[in-house]
């Protein structure tokens, strides 16, 4: 059971990005650098860790997202040409720093929970995007990726912060930046737009 749902995560996982990466090349969908650079330097952190605590199928999710996050990262840089401001650098430091330092003294629990503090605050300027410009964000990747935590959870050998707090943390993360980006969109049921067009029609 342990093993179908760490590779049912994985899948998953993996099943959202072609059509992400298929908006950045078009242009329809606009990453914010900083925050995926981030979040593929901790995801492999968190891999690491996981290798080291032993979480056998519930390490899937964390390498699955980093063959994911590294496609997205370098796809969206050579298409953009990002470079790093300070701030920007800020960012990817608070987010390895202390899950470095876990893994240093051998506490896999350290560095997932510091990667995935540094993930939520690298992620901030995602999470503004997604709040100001939902359709410059794909949700389809974002509720894929939700669900697969789900299921990491599941493959984890044991509810600790170490084998099971990545897939928690992505699971609500994801899922949330998922529906938002999902209600933002045009003609969406959900979609203030769309709310605003039936009052209307009601009237």
């Amino acid at each position: 059971m342990e093993s179908l749902a760490g590779v049912g995560a994985a899948a998953l996982a993996l099943m959202g990005y072609p059509s992400y990466v298929h908006g950045v090349l078009r242009g329809t969908t606009r990453p914010a650098v900083t925050s995926w650079c981030a979040w593929f330097l901790s995801a492999a952190i968190v891999t690491g860790a996981q290798i080291v605590a032993r979480s056998g199928a519930g390490t899937l999710l964390a390498a699955a997202q980093v063959v994911g996050l590294g496609a997205v990262v370098i796809i969206s840089t050579r298409r953009s040409g990002w470079h790093p401001r300070r701030p920007d650098v800020a960012c990817i430091v608070i987010a390895l720093v202390g899950a470095a330092l876990g893994l240093i003294i051998s506490s896999p629990g350290i560095a997932v929970a510091a990667a995935i503090a540094g993930n939520l605050v690298a992620g901030v300027p995602t999470y503004l995007s997604v709040l100001t410009n939902p359709d410059a964000e794909s949700p389809w990747l974002w509720l894929c990726c939700g669900a697969a935590g789900g299921l990491a959870v599941v493959a984890a050998p044991a509810i600790t912060l170490a084998h099971a707090g990545y897939g928690i943390y992505i699971l609500i993360a994801d899922l949330t930046i998922g529906c938002t980006a999902l209600r933002g969109r045009p003609g969406h049921a959900l979609a203030p737009s769309s709310r605003h067009a039936s009052t209307s029609a009601e009237a």
